[in-house]
């Protein structure tokens, strides 16, 4: 609470958590050279966090990344538990998974029943954001996130082939598609 007070004291209006899982042993199979009871901590601390920022009135959303179908039951908890709480989540997919981390949103999508109403993709974006609706009437997001380079910016970049990390440029025109 120490490091989120000076926050919330700024009058900070939003704040997205990545939450990977809502168990330490399940989180823990996520990280590289950590140990249990570290993860136990950070986890109650975080999830602490979270819920004191939406009693502060701060809109609050998780962030969640799905790779492959075994993530499934890991990211229908964190769906649960957000829920639960009255919180927004949106899933989004991890990039070095390609397609089979938009096929497995694909399935935890229809494992939930959940049916897509609305999609916006930004052109000259790295995402597509879409919005699916569960049988309880609960939204979920899902962020598509994608390769993309402004030929303004990297058309002449050495980077461009040889690792750039700068290859996923955020909205500048809005095109939104609703069903």
């Amino acid at each position: 609470y120490s490091v989120l007070k000076p926050i919330l004291d700024a009058g900070i209006s939003g704040l997205n958590f990545s939450l990977h899982s809502i168990d330490s042993d399940e989180l823990l199979k996520t990280q590289v050279d950590r140990k249990i009871e570290w993860m136990r901590k950070q986890l109650k601390q975080q999830m602490q966090a979270i819920l004191i920022a939406k009693e502060n009135s701060v809109k609050v959303k998780i962030n969640t990344v799905i790779s492959s179908d075994n993530d499934i039951s890991r990211i229908i908890k964190i769906i649960q538990w957000a829920n639960s709480h009255q919180i927004p989540i949106r899933v989004m997919n991890e990039l070095n998974s390609g397609n089979q981390a938009i096929s497995a949103a694909n399935n935890l999508f229809q494992s939930l029943g959940a049916i897509q109403t609305k999609s916006e993709t930004y052109m000259g974006s790295s995402s597509i954001r879409s919005t699916f609706i569960m049988p309880s009437g609960e939204e979920i997001g899902f962020k598509y996130i994608r390769p993309n380079y402004l030929k303004t910016m990297c058309t002449n970049c050495n980077l461009r082939n040889n690792g750039c990390t700068e290859k996923f440029c955020y909205k500048h025109f809005l095109i939104k598609l609703e069903y």
